[in-house]
């Protein structure tokens, strides 16, 4: 599938539309990954899936904000629900990352989602209100903690592709380890999304498997049960 803006017709009623984001670098320079909408042509509901990240913090020429730019008009109402990598746990080193996120560095990518998302509710706002101001104001780079609180309510973020600790505790998985610590983190910084984890090969036990039926998770209010 060539990234080219549009959405590719894939399956009956699914739709998909890649964009590609950074993977990591080496002495031969960037390597690629791509990030998926995926979306249900009868309903226009979508959800977005990655694949391995590097964030963009430390990439030679960040791209993962071109997913956030694309995703924030449509959070909640019609996207609210990305599957997202995590592969390491907190304290690893940028450059041991090999490409793939800490919990600190997905708290530093839904912050930028979620200036996104405000940024769009304001563009929203002032093209609605009669009273425009006689000059247009410098559009700021930046907000605020209090600006970004609750930006993505309603949306859930779920983690996948964590890595094996072969020198951890057995009775503890180290997917567990990062998905509390990437929790506390975006609860910390108050974006109102909420943090989960999903193993490979698992099922939504509450919905049927088809994959037609993922509209079902996107749409569901309900919380995401493991299992």
């Amino acid at each position: 599938m060539i990234p080219d803006g549009r959405y590719t017709l894939v399956f009956p009623d699914i739709s998909v539309q890649t964009v590609p984001i950074n993977h990591g670098h080496n002495t031969l320079g960037q390597y690629s990954s791509t990030a998926f909408f995926i979306r249900h042509e009868p309903t226009l509901r979508e959800f977005l899936f990655f694949g391995d990240v590097e964030p963009d913090s430390i990439a030679e020429k960040p791209q993962t904000i071109n997913v956030w730019r694309l995703a924030a008009p449509k959070i909640p109402e019609k996207l609210s629900t990305i599957f997202i990598e995590c592969s390491w746990p907190s304290g690893r080193k940028d450059d041991l990352l090999f490409g793939h996120l800490t919990p600190e560095h997905l708290g530093q990518e839904l912050a930028a989602l979620a200036a996104e998302v405000v940024k769009c509710k304001l563009a929203v706002q002032q093209n609605e209100s009669r009273r425009r101001p006689a000059r247009k104001k410098q559009r700021r780079n930046t907000l605020t903690a209090g600006e970004l609180k609750d930006a993505l309510f309603g949306v859930r973020i779920f983690i996948i592709h964590c890595k094996d600790d072969m020198n951890g505790d057995p009775n503890r998985p180290l997917r567990e380890v990062i998905v509390e610590q990437a929790r506390r983190i975006v609860e910390e910084r108050g974006f109102g999304a909420k943090v989960f984890a999903a193993e490979q090969g698992s099922h939504i036990s509450r919905f049927p498997e088809s994959f037609l039926n993922l509209k079902a998770l996107i749409n569901s209010p309900q919380r995401y049960d493991d299992g």
